[in-house]
């Protein structure tokens, strides 16, 4: 029996969400590194509720039982997504050779709200602490999507872990663009955006049009696209000329497309810490919470 074989899991393939389309990247670039293995995917996601607590915290357990028989018969294992740092129990529970997708997870921006401080403060970097340990434990090398979770890893393990993976063969687009409308890509999630923002959106768009793609922004000044396909989507941002990132993770999938489609995009301030992976001309650092917000984007475009 050939042992020539990798059982993969990934939660989300879908083209069209943030998960699915990291999780195809690293798989393409898998399959290119082992091309004398036939790659058997241990996941039928074609028909499921993403949103549900079944398929975002129980199918992800389900999986390692999935992925612990094969490994256990010889095969190469591999577990792409999704895989936040927070889930400890993963870390815990997959064998040690498994081959892992990026990690992803964020850090708190103080222009988020009172809750996800407190959670993050106290829940979210106590179940980082328990990851890390057995990361760092079980692999000899680990690869995390962004820079994000950089300053939470012990120095004496920076050696084993590569970060910014979102960057990998990226290419900016520097064709000019003219016109000065605003594409505002909108989830209803308070790590994305604070209340400010979108209030001084609603003032800006009596000076500068403003359509909102992604989740519906309930208000009769935008428009909006709504849920998009992701050819869709990238169509749309050639009309575009600006944008806004969200408030949790600096190189964002939304920030690399913007720019590969040479849009300006405006970013919260305390991201910038973050700004070491990727510089542009075309990234803005502003306060999300500035009360006068508006004013310094007009000033900001009219320039």
């Amino acid at each position: 029996m050939s042992k020539k074989k990798i059982y993969y899991w990934a939660s989300d393939l879908r083209i069209e969400s943030g998960e699915g389309i990291l999780a195809n990247k690293y798989l393409g670039d898998l399959k290119k590194q082992n091309k004398k293995y036939k790659f058997i995917p241990l996941n039928n996601n074609k028909k499921e509720n993403y949103n549900s607590i079944y398929s975002k915290y129980f199918k992800p357990l389900y999986s390692i039982l999935k992925i612990n028989f094969h490994n256990l018969n010889g095969y190469k294992t591999c577990y792409i997504n999704y895989l936040p740092l927070w889930n400890f129990f993963l870390f815990i529970l997959l064998p040690k050779n498994t081959i892992l997708g990026p990690v992803t997870g964020t850090v708190y921006n103080k222009n988020q709200n009172l809750f996800l401080k407190i959670r993050y403060k106290f829940l979210i970097y106590f179940f980082y602490k328990i990851s890390l340990f057995f990361i760092f434990n079980k692999w000899n090398k680990i690869n995390f999507s962004t820079n994000m979770l950089q300053d939470q890893i012990p120095k004496k393990y920076l050696k084993k872990c590569s970060f910014n993976y979102v960057l990998k063969n990226f290419k900016q687009n520097l064709k000019t663009k003219k016109n000065k409308k605003i594409l505002f890509y909108f989830r209803k999630h308070p790590t994305k955006y604070n209340h400010n923002l979108i209030s001084n959106l609603e003032i800006l768009s009596k000076d500068i049009k403003i359509d909102v793609i992604g989740e519906t922004l309930k208000s009769d000044i935008f428009y909006n696209y709504g849920k998009v396909s992701k050819k869709k989507y990238e169509n749309c941002l050639k009309n575009y000329q600006y944008t806004f990132n969200g408030l949790e993770n600096l190189y964002s999938l939304h920030l690399i497309n913007s720019l590969k489609n040479n849009l300006t995009i405006f970013c919260d301030k305390n991201l910038k810490k973050f700004y070491n992976g990727l510089r542009s001309s075309k990234i803005i650092f502003i306060d999300f919470s500035d009360k006068n917000l508006h004013k310094k984007l007009i000033k900001i475009i009219n320039n």
